[in-house]
């Protein structure tokens, strides 16, 4: 009926608006500092959605191709991704280059919605369906929601628009107007959440204190659900939590800027002492073990697979000024370029993908490029923390090589949600990667003016295997646990003397209770129960010793 007529009811007009405050130091009384949230009819939205698609090919055609908000397919980053190829190029020419960044604030109050419609028919969209959507903007109404109430508000101020202009290899000062008016002048302006300066190679110095900024303030939004050490959340469902909420804000629009190689160590420094903290592990533990154990990939290589999916995305859209930025600028420019071309080409080599060349050719499918390009990522960064892990003597005892990415470590996993479990989860992991204190580790703290003799029974140096295993001051707690782990190692090998020969071997044991997942003849359906019986072990041993040395103090 309201296609046939080409005739809206008012009620589906009408679109309630919240005042959100923009905080940032501004002033409550003042109505520029709230933003205004307009909730519109859900049967009008979908109403327009069906329309809509039956006129998407029309209007796809008449927009500008440079536009990329609201464009189907395509992401509204690729924006900065082609003013990064602008500037990159006036870089690489040694060229003047002067960037007008406008706010367009409130754009929909200030249109001439007339103008707009004549240019829709002009775009070809006529009679009938002109007439419906000239009937959709006609009588538009808003209501502002204050404190549960309604108001018949047709306007509200409308905030100073915010312009700047950035130059660019050209340091002289210049004066810039716009419709009388002048338009300052600045070192750096942010374009779609990303800054620009003039003054550092990329022209991203800021980006990646901005988003540390950024997922330092969820990170302390999330501790109230627990995100935090010890005595929070198994670091399992930290993980989970940090990869939704917490590495998009960190990294989020880097996949279309090139960073300096001090960019990426200030952002892998942060996201590694993150990972440290949730799993309850001092600063000196290895790199390599902070990321297996949690089962969460370096943070270079997140950026790396957003990087490398947005080129497949480039690639797959043919008819696009990214396309043609693309077959341009890996034609024309070296590898000494700023374009952010050429990092991708770099990207392809590192993770032995198809050359540039061959999948501007054949651009491969949306899934399988992913799926490709995740699982070459994923290969180059396990082989390469699994090659730093074998060189740390630290985390010999560790069964690394059966670790991958997305698949915390067993004594994480088994821990499950219980409190005191994961409290114990914590004691065993800082003693499976070396990194518990022990009196072999003050002496090397302190140069060697501490003694590492065994506070406890006095006989050899206290390191984690004389700890665990040979202080005779803890055989009382040692014992029953010890009985435990051999009555289930003769289960599961069948063989009583073998078991015997496991236990008189000190590394072998070692192994054993630090981590079961290195012994093949362990099933994996009974290695949870390994991982509780030694859990339990580290964690008696290591409330027993800290009781005897506070006596002894």
């Amino acid at each position: 009926m309201i296609f046939d007529v080409c005739s809206i009811p008012d009620l589906l007009k009408l679109g309630i608006a919240t005042p959100v405050y923009k905080r940032k130091g501004k002033p409550l009384d003042d109505p520029n500092s709230y933003r205004k949230i307009t909730v519109t009819s859900i049967l009008n939205k979908i109403l327009e959605k069906l329309y809509l698609e039956k006129k998407d090919e029309t209007l796809k055609n008449a927009q500008s191709p440079l536009q990329r908000g609201f464009t189907k397919g395509i992401s509204g980053l690729n924006a900065a991704l082609i003013l990064n190829e602008l500037i990159a190029e006036a870089q690489d020419l040694h060229r003047p280059l002067y960037v007008a960044f406008l706010d367009a604030q409130k754009a929909f109050d200030l249109v001439w919605h007339s103008s707009l419609l004549r240019k829709l028919h002009q775009s070809g969209i006529e009679s009938d369906s002109w007439l419906m959507f000239k009937e959709w903007y006609k009588d538009l109404t808003s209501q502002i929601k204050w404190e549960g109430d309604y108001a018949n508000k047709e306007h509200y101020c409308i905030s100073k628009t915010k312009s700047s202009v950035v130059q660019f290899n050209d340091k002289q000062p210049r004066n810039f107007t716009m419709n009388s008016e002048e338009i300052p002048t600045s070192q750096s302006a942010v374009h779609l959440g990303i800054e620009r300066d003039n003054s550092s190679k990329f022209g991203t110095k800021n980006v990646s204190n901005a988003r540390i900024s950024a997922a330092r303030k969820a990170t302390y939004a999330l501790m109230g659900a627990g995100l935090h050490g010890l005595n929070g959340l198994n670091p399992t469902v930290s993980i989970h939590i940090i990869r939704i909420f917490i590495i998009p804000r960190l990294i989020h629009g880097l996949e279309v800027v090139r960073l300096m190689i001090s960019d990426i160590k200030a952002l892998s420094s942060y996201f590694k002492q993150l990972l440290k903290r949730i799993q309850h592990l001092p600063e000196r533990t290895a790199d390599s073990a902070t990321y297996l154990l949690s089962g969460q990939m370096p943070i270079e290589a997140e950026i790396d697979k957003r990087t490398l999916t947005l080129f497949g995305n480039i690639i797959r859209n043919p008819n696009t000024v990214e396309f043609k930025l693309a077959q341009r600028q890996l034609a024309i420019k070296d590898r000494n370029s700023k374009s952010w071309f050429t990092y991708v080409q770099q990207l392809l080599e590192k993770y032995n993908l198809p050359s540039s060349s061959v999948l501007l050719q054949e651009p491969p499918g949306k899934f399988s490029w992913k799926n490709l390009v995740s699982k070459a990522v994923k290969t180059y960064w396990t082989n390469k923390i699994h090659s730093e892990a074998r060189e740390k003597s630290s985390l010999q005892y560790i069964n690394f090589e059966q670790l991958t990415f997305d698949n915390p470590h067993l004594v994480w996993k088994s821990a499950k949600f219980e409190h005191f479990s994961i409290q114990r989860a914590g004691i065993k992991c800082r003693l499976m990667l070396d990194t518990y204190l022990l009196q072999i580790h003050k002496q090397k703290f302190n140069k060697y003016e501490v003694d590492s003799t065994c506070l406890l029974c006095h006989n050899g140096a206290e390191d984690r295997k004389h700890f665990l295993i040979q202080c005779v001051a803890l055989d009382s707690i040692r014992s029953p646990f010890l009985k435990i782990l051999h009555e289930k190692t003769t289960e599961v090998v069948r063989d009583v003397k073998l078991a015997d020969a496991i236990f008189e071997q000190p590394d072998e044991l070692l192994s054993l209770i630090l981590d079961c997942t290195g012994y093949q003849v362990i099933p994996p359906s009974r290695q949870e129960e390994f991982e509780a019986v030694s859990r339990g072990l580290c964690f008696a041993l290591h409330i027993e010793r800290s009781d005897r040395i506070k006596t002894l103090q």
